[in-house]
């Protein structure tokens, strides 16, 4: 019932609700062989897919240094795994980041 309305409420506002296959699926389905993690933090996403099982390449960036210790750490021994220190971003160029105490 709920889903329903809400289906109609999206749908009048140009929207559809549809279910979207996993993220593994999704990879697998579309022959995607190299995941860009952004803003990776310590790894989470990309332990999360490789325990699920995929097996492609995945290049994650962290620019904040605390966290990119524990995500080298994480990708240690994974030769697929690539990690850079750095932010990415639209344009090229040095920002100021706000880190808060509780970075996850």
């Amino acid at each position: 019932m709920m889903k329903s309305w809400v289906r109609s409420a999206l749908h009048r506002r140009g929207f559809d609700l549809v279910r979207e296959p996993n993220a593994l699926t999704f990879l697998a389905v579309h022959d995607v062989d190299l995941v860009i993690d952004v803003g990776a933090n310590i790894g989470q996403y990309a332990s999360g897919l490789r325990k699920r099982g995929y097996l492609g390449r995945i290049w994650s960036f962290e620019p904040i240094d605390t966290a990119f210790k524990q995500l080298q750490s994480a990708a240690k021994g994974d030769d697929r795994w690539m990690v850079t220190q750095t932010a990415v971003g639209a344009v090229r160029g040095e920002a100021i980041l706000n880190v808060p105490e509780l970075s996850v």
